[in-house]
């Protein structure tokens, strides 16, 4: 595996940008699938995000998947640079093509992520190439409904709750495509079953 496949993108917005952070990452993803994922398509995400008025991001970061952990009432991760998103597509640029083997590290080790489980913000999560892993807003839907969600659980376990859909969804992310005709065939086909 990739470095770079281990990252996870963490946005946090306020509920009335939910809908501006979807289009805003729906344009990039339209963009990305034109010429694959590089520097300069991290950087098309970062200047959708942050330089467009419309969609007012409160937090972000990248954290490694695998160092993800509910530590007492909150995530903890290796944050694969500070500053939000800002230096990704030089630190991708930087380690694309190397595995786990190379020397790069995450800088921040076991680090809180406290927006994570905010209710006040909506959640997105996804990969460097645009893989959905988590939308607080679809999941348990506006501020409030988060604000009762995690009373009903108490802080860790919704902190478990949270990350046990991330390993659920990222691990979707790790599937072969399937291709585009299969879905259409009849079921009798697909089972290898002859009419």
């Amino acid at each position: 595996m990739k470095q770079w496949e281990d990252w996870i993108i963490f946005l946090g917005f306020w509920d009335e940008h939910y809908g501006d952070a979807v289009d805003a990452i729906g344009k990039w993803k339209e963009s990305l699938a034109g010429s694959g994922l590089n520097g300069d398509d991290l950087r098309r995400l970062n200047g959708r995000l942050f330089n467009d008025p419309r969609c007012i991001i409160q937090h972000s970061c990248c954290l490694s998947y695998r160092s993800m952990r509910v530590a007492d009432i909150v995530i903890e991760a290796g944050w694969v640079n500070d500053g939000g998103l800002r230096s990704l597509p030089e630190l991708f640029e930087k380690v694309k093509n190397g595995d786990f083997s190379d020397t790069y590290r995450y800088p921040y080790p076991n680090t809180p992520v406290y927006f994570l489980n905010d209710r006040l913000l909506a959640v997105i999560g996804m990969t460097l190439d645009g893989k959905p892993v988590i939308d607080t807003f679809k999941e348990y839907g506006n501020k409030e409904d988060r604000g009762r969600r995690m009373r009903e659980l108490g802080f860790h376990v919704y902190c478990e709750e949270f990350l046990e859909t991330v390993r659920k969804n990222y691990a979707k992310t790790l599937l072969p495509p399937v291709p585009k005709g299969i879905l259409k065939l009849p079921s009798a086909v697909r089972q290898g079953i002859r009419p």
